[in-house]
């Protein structure tokens, strides 16, 4: 349905208001008089380009001036619209609980848009310095620098998904544009005293990492996150990443694949008592930093005090030099632990493990034995790089200590260095991997795993280590002369086999030879009778004959197949 048109005296209105607007601001406008008819003509003809032109700049005038008065109509309108009238702290409460909403990625666009909305609007979100915080690199550069404006001097959160040049990257599912690392980095650098969370996360380039220092600003003391990580693997050409300051309220910690001073690093820990997460990985020992420190950088003396940590929950030092790792292990002290992951290569990362038959014990131990302590089940799980550590029972405190190196040196240190630091009662629960073999120290490793104490069960997975060890359970002098008991791990209660590698005939056996016919009458001096006995099928099948005879002896709800 067409409009309705106006009346002629509301069209006769508007232009008289109009025209009169405009020739009170251009007196040069050729007036539209009605003059009688002759002197019009004549003026048409005698200047016709002259009034072509004039009628033209009349109607544009004409145009503007409409939209103008539909403008302030409009605005008019919006004033006295409820949300107007809304005080700015709380229409800036309002969007700011809209864009927690919205992914942190499209904030800056979100924040753009509402500030078109009136000049209301455009006043107070322009005026809240603290909704433009939020510097994500998947903006555009434009975007960034004015969010970088516009928050003045409020603290910043900064977000990078680094790529090696201005492209889409997948989050989420999604393909999203991303800047350029370098070019980010150039925007952002020079605010670093105002960065409260800062995730740089993927850095594909060793040249971004002298930009963090760069411009010899101070990290700010506001600073509470840092995460600095990379795709590839540091090497020693690579600039040392320096901790520009010191950031005493810093809570989380996260550094990978970076050529670090174990003495920045220190440094860093010791000035920041209130850390609740830290996350080293795939760093290595790089020369100390050119550039002097300040006075206001180093802390005082903690070269023999250690620094403790009451809210430090969370500690991963993932393949780490012992060069870096001892000192954190010797300045870090941390009695609320509750998730702690260490893995270590003593092939090539230099060793943490002390000698076994050293009168002395290190850190390394120490730190390790306390977690073992904590929890009173032991996983330990022999793999062909070499042991794992984890506990095994439902506690608050979780640990995975994974290192790798030669089989009969570890054993041995678990056996002689870090086991009998454990005071509390505890129970070992051996697990043999798949593609375990021993290395080269045979006899030692056997030995080894025969002594280690308090072993209550027992997972064999691998074809020679399997046979090896249901053969030595079945002997009664399995183990060595001048032990104290002659039994293999006569404590044992659980036995694990994979029933396509250990059969039905070669588990009856031993069980004959370690327990006798009886479920229920116990060998004088004999071991611990079996609790659970677990085959794990593999898609084979056992002789109802057999399996009942074992059942027999181990009973039958201790008996159970997968």
């Amino acid at each position: 349905m067409s409009p309705k048109p106006a009346s002629p005296s509301v069209l006769d209105l508007v232009s008289k208001t109009l025209l009169e607007s405009i020739e009170s601001e251009n007196s040069s406008t050729v007036a539209l008089e009605l003059l009688p008819d002759e002197d019009v003509t004549s003026e048409v003809l005698r200047d016709a380009l002259k009034m072509e032109a004039a009628i033209s700049e009349t109607i544009e005038l004409l145009k503007q001036r409409l939209d103008e008065s539909v403008a302030e109509v409009r605005r008019r309108h919006n004033t006295l619209l409820p949300v107007q009238q809304l005080p700015p702290e709380i229409l800036s409460t309002i969007v700011i609980y809209e864009i927690e909403e919205i992914d942190s990625h499209n904030r800056l666009h979100r924040l753009i848009q509402l500030s078109s909305v009136s000049r209301w609007w455009n006043a107070v979100i322009v005026g809240c310095p603290s909704l433009w915080t939020e510097i994500h690199s998947t903006n555009t550069p434009n975007v960034i620098a004015l969010a970088l404006e516009r928050s003045k001097d409020s603290p910043l959160t900064i977000s990078l998904y680094a790529s090696s040049s201005s492209s889409w990257i997948s989050l989420t599912q999604n393909y999203i544009y991303s800047m350029q690392e370098g070019a980010f980095l150039d925007l952002v650098c020079p605010h670093m005293d105002r960065w409260r969370d800062a995730k740089f996360q993927w850095l594909r380039s060793s040249d971004s990492i002298p930009r963090f220092s760069s411009d010899g600003i101070q990290i700010s003391h506001h600073l509470g996150c840092l995460h600095i990580t990379r795709n590839d693997s540091p090497t020693m050409d690579d600039p040392i990443f320096r901790f520009p300051g010191r950031a005493e309220r810093l809570l989380d910690l996260r550094l990978q694949r970076l050529a670090i001073s174990t003495e920045d690093i220190i440094r860093v820990l010791v000035a920041s008592p209130q850390l609740v997460s830290l996350e080293l990985e795939y760093l290595i020992e790089g020369a100390a930093p050119n550039a002097e420190l300040s006075e206001s950088d180093h802390p005082p003396d903690n070269s023999v005090t250690p620094t403790y940590f009451p809210h430090l929950d969370t500690v991963k030092l993932l393949w780490l030099p012992s060069r870096i790792m001892m000192p954190i292990l010797e300045h870090v002290r941390a009695p609320n632990l509750e998730n702690i992951t260490i893995r270590h290569d003593t092939n090539v990362q230099s060793n943490v493990i002390e000698d076994p038959n050293s009168l002395s014990t290190g850190r390394f131990t120490t730190f390790v034995s306390h977690l073992l302590e904590a929890t009173p089940s032991i996983y330990v799980y022999l793999q062909s790089s070499g042991l794992y550590l984890k506990d095994f029972s439902e506690t608050t405190r979780h640990y995975e200590v994974e290192l790798h190196g030669v089989h009969s040196l570890l054993l041995r240190w678990l056996r002689l260095r870090c086991l009998p630091q454990l005071t509390t009662g505890y129970h070992v629960y051996l697990d043999f991997d798949s593609g375990f073999v021993q290395d080269e120290s045979d006899d030692v490793v056997t030995d080894t795993l025969m002594r280690l104490p308090r072993l209550k069960s027992v997972r064999l997975r691998t074809h020679p280590e399997a046979w090896r060890w249901v053969w030595l359970l079945s002997l009664p002098d399995a183990m060595p002369a001048g032990s104290a008991h002659p039994w293999l791990w006569h404590e044992l209660t659980e036995l694990t086999v994979d029933g396509s590698v250990i059969n039905e005939v070669a588990t009856l056996s031993m069980l004959l030879g370690r327990f006798g016919l009886s479920s229920t009458e116990p060998m004088k001096d004999g071991p611990s009778r079996l609790r659970v006995l677990k085959v794990h099928s593999g898609g084979h099948e056992w002789r109802t004959e057999v399996v009942e005879r074992i059942k027999g002896i181990v009973g039958e709800e201790c008996f159970v197949w997968e």
